[in-house]
């Protein structure tokens, strides 16, 4: 082969190979890298490294959330209110769980015959569906006769017609079963101590306690007392040689339960009186027995009287030895009277079930002897004694 023939024929190999480096340069050629990555040994190892997830450092398990102070003020109000309302009373409500809601929540539970569970653990049904949990009242001006000045001595107290509530928020406070401090939570932004006529507020959904009531009541047993002694004298005069009559008893004046119905027995340990209908438990409420200078004696008792807005002889020599003696004061009736809004006297003398004038002091201070009460809680146990209905204080 000569020079010139060797020449053309590497010139024409040269241009039949150009084609393909060509087509290999362009964007066309982009499936190649594929068929490269398809026959390369560590290529799919690659891809199935990148989708597995990475191991992670083990840490602590994750903190649960608790629920705030508020949450819980709310489950404890709600349990409360709903003991209240099943007369199983909790103590003042005030969104605390404390040892009289712990014993009246047993007490309930025992009166339905249910087992034995943590009400904070979970909330029972019938609690957590409970609707609603709150009300609203509005304030009257028949409630502001029921507040006014305090005099300071017992001398000066003695002559006033009444011993009222101070404020109108301790007056609504009472009505329904709380605290103040509980009141103005419920209600932001509104000041329980400056309550005026016409304000409407929230309130706990329970029955109220309505002294208004409690008030005509005894001013409709006072009407009926004087009419059963003008009775008496005309009775009397005209039979002044014989036994007087015994008066037929005037409408209203039935007891609304008979004596043998309900029983009551005061625990002096945990601080409680329990209603019984023969056995089965039906209520139960806080009270204050005796100190151990003055305790409450322990027996089998009867109720004897009950005095819907009573007076209350105050007598210091009975108070500190459990004898009377000539000096003394008696003291108006009223919610800041020392016995309460109700009295219940035992078959011992001295000795009763009553209301309180401050109602802080249920479970906490000893009382002179007798078995003391909240208010709201004295005159829902009068609705279940009447003269002869049976106490048991152990």
């Amino acid at each position: 082969m000569n020079a010139s023939r060797f020449f053309l024929a590497v010139v024409s190999l040269l241009l039949a190979a150009a084609p393909a480096v060509t087509r290999a340069a362009t964007p066309a050629a982009a499936p190649a890298p594929a068929v490269k990555a398809a026959s390369d040994p560590t290529a799919a190892t690659r891809r199935a490294v990148r989708t597995v997830p990475l191991p992670t450092k083990a840490g602590p398990e994750p903190t649960p959330i608790q629920p705030t102070t508020a949450a819980i003020r709310d489950r404890n109000a709600r349990l409360q209110i709903f003991l209240d309302r099943q007369q199983f009373g909790p103590g003042k409500i005030d969104g605390s769980w404390g040892l009289f809601a712990r014993e009246a929540w047993k007490r309930y539970q025992q009166s339905k015959e249910q087992p034995a569970v943590d009400p904070l653990a979970m909330l029972p049904s019938e609690v957590a569906t409970f609707e609603p949990l709150y009300t609203t009242y509005t304030v009257t001006t028949a409630d502001a006769t029921l507040v006014g000045e305090i005099a300071g001595t017992l001398a000066e107290k003695a002559k006033l017609k009444m011993l009222p509530y101070t404020s109108l928020g301790a007056m609504v406070s009472e009505r329904f079963h709380c605290s103040p401090e509980f009141l103005n939570r419920i209600n932001p932004g509104l000041n329980v101590n400056k309550l005026k006529v016409g304000t409407t507020l929230n309130v706990p959904n329970v029955e109220p306690f309505d002294l208004l009531a409690i008030r005509a009541e005894r001013h409709r047993l006072d009407a009926l007392a004087a009419e059963r002694k003008k009775q008496s004298q005309v009775a009397l005069a005209s039979n002044s040689s014989g036994p007087v009559p015994v008066p037929v008893p005037l409408l209203g004046e039935q007891p609304l339960t008979t004596a043998e119905r309900y029983n009551l027995r005061v625990s002096t340990v945990d601080k409680l009186v329990e209603i019984r209908e023969g056995t089965r438990l039906v209520a139960s409420f806080p009270v204050t027995p005796g100190s151990e200078t003055l305790p409450t004696p322990k027996g089998s008792w009867v109720i004897r009287s009950k005095v819907f807005f009573p007076e209350f002889r105050w007598d210091e020599a009975m108070l500190n030895t459990g004898k009377r003696s000539d000096q003394f004061h008696l003291l108006p009736p009223g919610p800041n009277n020392p016995v309460g809004v109700m009295w219940m006297g035992l078959s011992k003398d001295g000795i009763g079930l009553h209301g309180t004038n401050n109602p802080n002091t249920i479970g906490r201070a000893a009382s002179h002897g007798c078995i003391r009460l909240a208010n709201w809680d004295a005159v829902r146990v009068a609705a279940f004694v009447e003269k002869g209905t049976h106490v048991l204080i152990e």
